[in-house]
């Protein structure tokens, strides 16, 4: 897939994702680093066999916040309960 076209195609889907990141990693700051790392695997990546391609992006931004949960040994709480998909809290993954 053309460079470019790529491109445009992340940036259509980026607020999505930044949602997704945002949700699971409880922060805009971590959340646009796992979007970045999410981008540098999609530029690498051979895209020829890929017919959804925005859930391609949001498996792979969700796999690279899994990663940073894991390194950093958080994982943010989510009032799903009340439907506003809103970090609540921040705790330690126990292992």
């Amino acid at each position: 897939m053309d460079g470019e076209v790529l491109a445009a195609r992340f940036a259509h889907d980026r607020p999505h994702l930044r949602a997704v990141a945002y949700r699971l990693l409880g922060s805009l700051d971590d959340a646009d680093d796992a979007l970045q790392q999410a981008w540098l695997k999609a530029a690498r990546a051979d895209l020829r066999g890929v017919h959804n391609l925005a859930g391609w992006f949001t498996t792979v931004t969700a796999r690279e916040c899994l990663d940073l949960l894991r390194a950093r040994g958080r994982i943010a709480a989510v009032d799903v309960v009340a439907g506003r998909g809103v970090p609540i809290a921040v705790g330690r993954v126990l292992r």
